[in-house]
């Protein structure tokens, strides 16, 4: 593949790229997928085999709409062969005094609510007294390796460029025209950047209104280190989840299993993550590495948490790229962190599918499906104002 032209070119290939590709192929559009590495890398935000899908939101009034077809598409996926997502029970556990308490029961007033001694007593979790457990039962782990295959498959291998990186682009109100690493020139119709923490530099290779790109540029991005604990022979599959109001980060656990798709499966680890991670000035700083503090304060935590210390198995980095904070000192309102969706008003032909970390993985079907409807100007399932990418150009 020297040269050609498509309806779209999609520069990224993780869950927000590839799933906004696959809406469009699956509309009978031509596409091009272009990654920079390789296939299932272990250097953005989209890989490995567990991520947390629930309905009972904390976010946007948005993603109650959306949560509960994202986790019924990815069950439709389910083959005998293949399990992209496994229901699982999540348990939400923070003090009654908290935001948190108040927003989750005010999601869900039907929610159940344990008190401290019931989550010990069903669960044998320890939790401090003043503090409850909030049950969400439509939720799950989904395997994000699993849900891109899909999406590859409907793309398929010979629209899909791997380890291939984009040097230029630019645009024009005819076309788009990008050049890739290889030498190769393509054009479309139009172009989606989905390239997470790779963003500001690719709108430096392109023709980007220099206010939009230098708002845009200044993404919050973060280092997430992530720990695989044995999973706990006493408990069943359950997604823990700790939320605090202060500045102790919220801990989001996951059961791992093995990729053989039976929902009988024993969980081979407890995957466990503390939001917010280390800021970052790009992503090449992000490297593999979890530090020494790091796990013997996950270590301590969950030995806490589960009244035994548990073995930690190994550990891994997650990116996580997040819409910029644009807020001026003192400015009270709330860090918008949902994730940008739509065109770029002053760079014609061009549409975001931007930041969000684990917002994107969670919601890619369904997010993805809205940005190719907005690709080819057509009307969306949902509002869509909250991503609308101009809401950082009016910041």
């Amino acid at each position: 593949m020297t040269s050609g032209k498509f309806d779209v070119i999609v520069i990224g290939g993780g869950l927000f790229g590839a799933a906004t590709a696959s809406a469009l192929v699956k509309d009978g559009a031509s596409i091009l997928l272009v990654e920079a590495r390789k296939k299932h890398h272990t250097e953005g935000s989209s890989h490995g085999h567990s991520r947390i899908v629930r309905t009972l939101r904390s976010e946007s009034l948005v993603f109650g709409e959306m949560a509960r077809e994202s986790f019924q598409r990815m069950q439709a996926l389910n083959t005998p062969d293949r399990s992209v997502v496994r229901p699982v029970e999540a348990l939400f556990m923070m003090s009654t005094a908290s935001l948190a308490f108040r927003n989750l029961t005010a999601a869900d007033p039907l929610a159940k609510v344990f008190n401290s001694a019931e989550v010990f007593d069903r669960w044998r979790l320890k939790i401090e007294e003043g503090w409850a457990g909030i049950v969400d039962n439509t939720s799950g782990v989904m395997d994000p390796a699993a849900l891109l295959e899909t999406f590859y498959e409907d793309i398929g291998n010979d629209h899909i460029l791997w380890e291939t990186d984009v040097t230029s682009w630019h645009t024009n109100s005819s076309e788009v025209t990008v050049t890739t690493s290889n030498g190769e020139t393509f054009q479309a119709s139009k172009l989606v950047i989905a390239a997470g923490g790779w963003l500001p530099q690719l709108l430096e290779r392109g023709s980007v209104n220099a206010a939009d790109k230098e708002r845009l540029s200044r993404l919050k991005l973060e280092r997430i280190p992530l720990f695989y604990f044995d999973y706990p022979e006493r408990m069943e599959p359950l997604i823990p989840v700790t939320l605090f109001d202060d500045a102790e980060p919220n801990m989001f656990g996951m059961p791992e299993f093995d990729q053989a798709p039976t929902s009988l499966d024993r969980p081979r680890y407890l995957k466990v993550g503390f939001h917010q991670g280390t800021l970052l000035t790009q992503p090449s700083d992000a490297g593999q590495t979890v530090h020494y503090l790091e796990q013997r304060y996950a270590i301590e935590y969950m030995e806490k948490l589960l009244g035994y210390r548990p073995n930690l198995h190994h550990t891994s980095i997650c990116l996580y790229a997040m819409p910029p904070d644009l807020r001026k000192p003192g400015d009270q309102t709330p860090y918008n962190e949902l994730p940008l969706l739509g065109p770029l008003l002053r760079t014609p032909r061009v549409y975001l599918a931007a930041y969000g970390g684990g917002v994107c993985a969670k919601h890619s079907l369904v997010l993805g499906r809205q940005l190719g409807k907005l690709v080819q100007g057509k009307a969306t399932q949902y509002k869509m104002h909250e991503f609308d990418p101009q809401r950082l150009m009016r910041a």
